[in-house]
């Protein structure tokens, strides 16, 4: 199991994999049981028939108010025509389709990762399209341009190059996301084995720090298992650290 820290929910996800009918059978009746929409359960279940219910992964995520959110991913290795159509199926319109279409053109990547559906227990439904940055000649100038895209400015960027200037790592995912069929401004940066030291400058809050590195330091570890950065449009960074229990 993989536990999350959000810097700017103040919440904790818990994160379990598994695969079979019988595996998403059990996230639908959890689903149902904290609330979330009929809707939302139903968009999971028929996801999971094209993947033959293989490769998930399931997300809880709850906060002082109980359970807020639950998100179900499955990865493989999806033909761009693929997702394309899943997208499409999920309401996404052409402009947000055209979006990912482009992301993984300037990326050089022939497939996405992953694809993902957060159901809010609220009723809005966030659908999330990763891609695995593994190329050699994927280089940080073409996750600028594909963040340019996103909506995104140098000042945005900031707090990202001065992490990868004193890291020299370069991301392992980069996801787009869209709720309720529109896409959502700003890219996610997913980095791997981040240590602990290098996630606090990126984040101006003392509180936030704290509570992003806590899981981390709980277990006595030097590094993160993996660090995301949600970078929006004129708002500071999120961060979102991941650490196995």
């Amino acid at each position: 199991m993989v536990v999350s820290v959000d810097s700017r929910l103040g919440s904790v996800g818990l994160m379990a994999e598994g695969d079979g009918q019988s595996y998403i059978y059990r996230v639908a009746q959890f689903m149902e049981g904290v609330g979330v929409p009929e809707f939302g359960i139903q968009r999971v279940l028929a996801r999971s028939k094209y993947f033959d219910a293989q490769r998930a992964s399931f997300t809880m995520q709850a906060d002082h108010r109980g359970v807020r959110e639950c998100s179900t991913q499955f990865s493989s290795a999806i033909e761009i025509d693929v997702a394309h159509a899943l997208l499409a199926d999920a309401g996404v319109g052409v402009d947000g389709v055209g979006l990912m279409e482009a992301m993984a053109e300037l990326l050089n990547q022939g497939t996405i990762h992953s694809i993902a559906t957060r159901a809010a227990t609220s009723g809005h439904l966030t659908e999330s399209v990763c891609f695995e940055l593994n190329e050699p000649e994927t280089d940080w100038d073409s996750i600028r341009s594909a963040g340019v895209l996103c909506g995104l400015s140098d000042s945005d960027w900031a707090p990202l190059d001065a992490f990868r200037s004193s890291s020299s790592k370069c991301p392992a995912y980069a996801s787009v996301q869209y709720r309720d069929g529109n896409v959502i401004p700003g890219l996610k940066l997913s980095f791997e084995d981040v240590y602990g030291e290098l996630v606090g400058p990126i984040l101006l809050d003392d509180g936030q720090r704290e509570w992003v590195d806590s899981m981390r330091a709980s277990l006595g570890r030097a590094a993160h298992r993996r660090v995301d950065f949600r970078l929006c449009p004129g708002i500071p960074v999120a961060v979102t650290t991941h650490n196995a229990v």
